[in-house]
């Protein structure tokens, strides 16, 4: 299955703003659950130090709105409600923070890091967010709501 993706690095005051990139898209996908791995906020939270987060779209809806945080690092994958936690650990987690961890989302083809996400968004050093979707249509109103972002696609054959 094709993968999409957009990138936003400028035009915007913090582009890891989690709950701005959902808005963008059209909110927190109902009915999707969250594997969050190498994740790194503006604030510490020493109740979340873990090795990764599972949580449906309410739960990391709900975390946004109670602290607001910046997201400086983090892989935020999305999957629908059919995909059991189970079967996600089934394959490595999705990472960001070692040097080639994302290296599929700088050359063509763009894939997916975790083989059953439906959402990929990738918290770059605060500098960038990176969002990958098997859905053509999330990632058309991630670019519309964001008129400075970028196609990956495009932007990948360039270099």
């Amino acid at each position: 299955m094709r993968t999409f993706g957009a990138f936003l690095e400028r035009g915007e005051r913090f582009y890891t703003d989690l709950s701005h990139v959902f808005r963008g898209i059209g909110g927190f996908p109902a009915g999707y659950h969250w594997l969050i791995t190498d994740f790194e906020w503006n604030i510490d939270i020493p109740s979340l130090d873990r090795d990764y987060l599972w949580w449906d779209s309410e739960e990391l809806s709900e975390f946004q709105k109670k602290y607001g945080p910046q997201w400086i690092w983090g892989m935020i994958c999305g999957f629908p409600s059919g995909v059991s936690l189970d079967e996600v650990l089934r394959s490595p987690l999705p990472r960001c923070s070692n040097e080639g961890d994302a290296e599929m989302y700088f050359h063509n083809p763009i894939s997916m890091q975790h083989p059953l996400s439906e959402i990929e968004i990738f918290a770059y050093d605060s500098s960038a967010v990176y969002l990958l979707s098997r859905r053509k249509e999330i990632v058309q109103r991630f670019r519309e709501s964001f008129p400075l972002s970028e196609d990956l696609e495009a932007r990948n054959a360039e270099l």
